[in-house]
């Protein structure tokens, strides 16, 4: 679709520009009557009416200003990938992908750009989605050396969306576009003259070129997780999930796998993280009747791995929300569940959070399981490191 971008004179001149030609013409036709012999009137008439012409041409002429030097501008935006998203796997650009739109525009050509980044897709350009508050206003832009500073108004922070991979989808998406300027190499976005935080750890402090937003993103929550690690905590590695994590000295970790009985395949493999007494109740359990562990509290936080990505179905609870969540650089999905009976350690109608992710082998799903420990669940999940 070929759009035009131009500003419009106000009505107002357009008129006052009308109203002077035409007391012109009143005035030519007084003059004419004044002076020209009555066997000239026919002769006299005739210019009237090619001049009249003119001015009318002129005037439809008038009525499309701005054409001159517009030309068709060819943009490459980028816009986030739905499907990329959903899948919480990034592509060949991270979580965006390129679009192409011409538009008719006499402006700068990366102005233009971010202006119809903060327009939106349109429909012709398939499963993409909004990368820029609707609402935001791009109040100047400066490019020197090859950096291009973008100064939006207070409502790209405010009505950002918000989460993690919002966040790196907003600046995948700004680095991407400008950089398909050729002047243009590196990209910071302000809001209202200082760095954009995000809220969750980034802050757009310097600017990024098109390799260094993966390591800007990391960086940033890195700084933000460290100080939140509690102090007291020991270390618990599990190579084959490929990740570490901590937990209160006071905690046990037990590991399950459920297998089918028939088949003999492991259905999953689950790691229970609870106080000491707990694992020592659920270990002597299994080893009397071999069955699944229980525990009569409840067990805090459950890790599982499936071999698919997948949200185990319950009739115990339903997920009310879910938003994108990172952990340790790899996105998921954040569940709110809604519990729909009691059980050891949840009342119905309580609240309950479980994260799943997408792994090589499947899916790892960490869910906390007694609301007490909400705190602890919230630090652990900081403490996450894939290796």
């Amino acid at each position: 679709m070929l759009r035009k971008i131009r500003v419009l004179p106000s009505a107002g001149n357009k008129s006052r520009k009308f109203g002077l030609r035409l007391g012109l013409v009143c005035l030519f036709i007084l003059l004419a009557f004044s002076t020209i012999a009555c066997n000239q009137l026919e002769d006299a008439f005739n210019l009237l009416e090619r001049i009249i012409e003119r001015l009318i041409g002129s005037e439809d002429t008038a009525a499309s200003p701005g054409d001159e030097g517009e030309a068709e501008l060819s943009l490459t935006l980028y816009f986030a990938d739905d499907r990329a998203a959903d899948h919480m796997v990034g592509g060949t650009y991270g979580f965006v992908m390129p679009v192409k739109r011409t538009v008719l525009s006499a402006g700068d050509p990366l102005a233009t750009a971010i202006a119809e980044l903060i327009s939106g897709p349109l429909p012709e350009d398939g499963s993409v989605g909004r990368t820029v508050p609707e609402k935001a206003v791009l109040l100047d832009i400066s490019v020197s050396a090859g950096t291009a500073v973008l100064n939006f108004s207070q409502e790209f922070a405010t009505e950002h969306p918000g989460g993690v991979l919002s966040s790196q989808i907003t600046v995948e998406s700004l680095v991407y576009t400008a950089t398909e300027i050729p002047a243009v190499v590196r990209v910071q976005a302000l809001v209202e003259g200082n760095p954009w935080a995000d809220g969750y750890g980034f802050i757009w402090d310097r600017p990024l070129g098109r390799d260094e937003i993966a390591d800007a993103l990391r960086t940033g929550k890195e700084e933000s997780d460290i100080a939140a690690f509690p102090d007291g905590w020991v270390i618990y590695q599990n190579h084959d999930y490929g990740f570490a994590l901590k937990h209160p000295d006071s905690w046990a970790v037990f590991e399950y796998e459920r297998i089918d009985l028939q088949t003999g395949a492991i259905l999953n493999e689950s790691i229970f993280i609870a106080p000491q007494e707990i694992v020592e109740f659920m270990e002597a359990e299994v080893q009397e009747d071999g069955g699944i562990p229980g525990s009569p509290t409840g067990v805090p936080i459950v890790i599982t791995r499936y071999p698919e990505i997948k949200v185990r179905e319950s009739d115990q609870y339903t997920s009310v929300t879910s938003e994108y969540f990172t952990i340790d650089g790899r996105d998921g999905l954040l569940y709110t569940n809604l519990q729909l009976i009691s059980v050891p350690g949840f009342d119905e109608g309580s609240l309950t959070y479980e994260v799943v992710l997408p792994t090589d082998h499947g899916s790892l799903r960490v869910m906390l399981q007694v609301e007490e420990y909400e705190d602890v669940f919230e630090l652990m999940l900081l403490t996450f490191k894939f290796f």
